[in-house]
């Protein structure tokens, strides 16, 4: 159980931090680590975190299940014919159990642990570009020339 909380809580995250990397795409490196360390985009980003994930949570996805399981079984699937004991009206919530309930906050909170993160990731590779760049050159010269 605490484990389909777990998958759950990554996979919001990773979704609501994906457009992060889109900050460095017209600016420099130090731009874009600037703003993760900025407590007001952290905090923005920690809220609609939260207002996704517990809109996700109130998904209702017990008639998909079901018409999954049907259809899974007209085409002779394990437990052929077998029909849910799912409610069509559950929702990821209730399938996720008990400690679903929390996790929007708890995602919420670790918002800023995770951009000051990939900000020191964003900031060590800042410092490593000339050297990237350098070794990019060699290749170049080492490769033959067509």
């Amino acid at each position: 159980m605490k484990l389909r909380v777990s998958l759950l809580a990554v996979a919001l995250a990773a979704t609501a931090l994906a457009p992060v990397p889109a900050l460095a795409r017209d600016k420099s490196l130090g731009d874009a680590v600037e703003k993760l360390n900025d407590p007001k985009l952290q905090g923005a980003l920690a809220q609609a975190l939260e207002t996704m994930s517990t809109a996700l949570l109130d998904l209702k996805v017990g008639g998909m299940m079901r018409s999954m399981e049907e259809a899974a079984g007209k085409m002779g699937g394990k437990d052929s014919g077998r029909t849910s004991d799912i409610d069509p009206e559950a929702t990821v919530r209730d399938l996720a159990g008990p400690g679903a309930s929390g996790m929007p906050k708890e995602l919420a909170s670790k918002v800023p642990q995770m951009m000051g993160a990939m900000a020191g990731m964003g900031g060590a590779l800042e410092q490593m570009l000339p050297q990237l760049e350098d070794m990019a050159r060699q290749m170049k010269r080492a490769l033959p020339q067509h």
